[in-house]
């Protein structure tokens, strides 16, 4: 039954975020794509018409190669996939994390549909939508992996660090799951160590 609702959930959620890319940033990250790499980051504000050489940390910089990877290698209608798959993967991420303890199918899934009706009409191409699936990555990895695996919250921050400065949020939740869970109390010092 698990596996049937989680490819459902998944499928929906798929099905309802094919919708046209909206929001003009993308053509930021497009051209941010084609002018800077990893290993060569821009240093200064090339958008800003008021303070051109303003310097700044370009938090966005996984986002726009892979924004940029995806546009060259597919076209750029598969940006439409790519965040339709996102978001779609961070709903089947919460119902991984959360589902298994209450078994509450019917709550769930009303649940799931005002979410994904009212996030249908809300959805920008921007890396939100990447910082929410690091959030609920963390999320899963704190409430379901074993103690051993605490480093794969290393790995998401990494990425996350990358992508928006929202990675902040990864760092906070930890102190918010603390009162909910007696076992991250226990394993506090390591997790907190892997962030």
């Amino acid at each position: 039954m698990n596996r049937l609702f989680s490819s459902l959930i998944f499928l929906l959620s798929f099905l309802f975020c094919l919708i046209k890319i909206r929001g003009f940033d993308i053509f930021i990250y497009l051209r941010l794509s084609e002018i800077e790499s990893f290993f060569a980051p821009v240093k200064n504000n090339l958008f800003s018409f008021s303070f051109p050489d303003y310097p700044y940390k370009n938090y966005y910089i996984f986002y726009s190669e892979l924004v940029g990877f995806l546009k060259d290698l597919f076209g750029l209608n598969s940006l439409i996939f790519f965040q339709a798959f996102i978001v779609s993967l961070s709903f089947l991420v919460i119902f991984l994390a959360f589902l298994p303890d209450k078994k509450n199918y019917i709550l769930v899934f009303v649940i799931f549909l005002l979410a994904l009706f009212t996030l249908r009409y809300r959805l920008l191409f921007r890396p939100h939508n990447l910082t929410y699936l690091f959030f609920v990555l963390n999320m899963y990895l704190l409430y379901r992996t074993p103690k051993n695996h605490v480093f794969f919250l290393f790995l998401v921050q990494i990425f996350w660090v990358n992508t928006h400065p929202g990675f902040i949020l990864g760092i906070l939740n930890l102190f918010l799951f603390l009162t909910f869970k007696k076992e991250l109390r226990e394993r506090f010092p390591k997790i907190f160590f892997a962030v």
